[in-house]
């Protein structure tokens, strides 16, 4: 669970495992769920949840994704001039010091991210900023040597519909998904409903430079 102290940062916190009974939900979250024979949700796909040391990872974080390889996550926050934050991961738990970025390449220090998605070659990542209406990419390195990390701008930022607010890259990589709430005070019925939606396709290039 996530809980928010006096700074406005986010913490995580110890929680003990929920356990379902068959047919059962029991607060479970995550999960996938399948119908049974008789028509009622059932958890399946969850054997264990373990439990992991608290992390600072930023203030508001939004949105998480997994390196291809599994040894790093990347975090978005709202913290200015450190909403990337990457986090060594082993055995599926954080593990060592985290690394914090800027979003390079954009005129405004206080650019507040949503969604981070890695490319499937794990050699850059995607960032949508819903108030601005773009989407940033980035090219990633890491060094063998000393595990250092590096990040560069991967082309200019790339405007979308209205407040991109989710993204994914399509398993060969060749193109960035966003999905675009249409939000904003400009929108009518902005606080009594929500809007239509669209979604953007963006054709990235082939080579990972």
């Amino acid at each position: 669970g996530l809980q928010v102290d006096s700074t406005g940062s986010q913490r995580g916190t110890r929680t003990q495992p929920d356990v379902a009974g068959t047919g059962e939900l029991a607060g479970l979250q995550g999960c996938g769920l399948a119908r049974g024979e008789h028509d009622h949700a059932t958890a399946v796909g969850v054997r264990e949840r373990e439990d992991a040391e608290a992390r600072v990872v930023g203030v508001n974080p939004s949105a998480v994704d997994v390196h291809p390889d599994g040894d790093l996550l990347a975090i978005v926050n709202t913290r200015a001039r450190e909403q990337l934050v990457l986090v060594p991961l082993q055995a599926g738990k954080p593990s060592g010091d985290a690394f914090s970025w800027p979003l390079l390449g954009l005129d405004d220090d206080a650019a507040r991210p949503a969604c981070v998605a890695w490319h499937p070659s794990g050699r850059a990542l995607a960032i949508t900023l819903p108030e601005r209406n773009q989407v940033v990419l980035y090219t990633f390195t890491k060094d063998a040597g000393d595990g250092s990390f590096g990040l560069a701008p991967w082309g200019a930022p790339v405007a979308t519909d209205k407040y991109p607010s989710s993204c994914a890259f399509t398993p060969d990589g060749r193109f960035l998904i966003t999905s675009n709430l249409h939000w904003g005070s400009d929108v009518d019925g902005f606080f009594v409903g929500a809007p239509v939606g669209t979604v953007s396709s963006i054709r990235v290039a082939d080579d990972v430079d």
